[in-house]
């Protein structure tokens, strides 16, 4: 992302799973979360994986199924325009 200037705002949240994929469900935020977890979360989550051969461990994209958020938005097409 700095490679493009897209500034990300970083801000204190969890670091577990089970506590980061109801944040995004509520839409107060995005999760990368590795690909097995894909299936553990609640209903109304898009999964999207990342590919990409520099990466050492499968992760994606988790948000609000039909999110408005301008930002959740901007860095999904940001991540598809890397074609990741």
């Amino acid at each position: 992302m700095k490679k493009r200037r897209i500034p990300i705002k970083l801000v204190p949240g969890a670091f577990d799973i089970s506590t980061l994929l109801p944040l995004a469900a509520s839409g107060l935020g995005i999760a990368l979360i590795p690909r097995s977890f894909s299936e553990l979360g609640p209903r109304g989550l898009v999964y999207r994986e990342i590919v990409d051969s520099t990466l050492e461990l499968s992760v994606g994209l988790a948000w609000k199924k039909g999110t408005r958020n301008a930002a959740v938005l901007n860095l999904v097409r940001v991540v598809k325009d890397m074609n990741l």
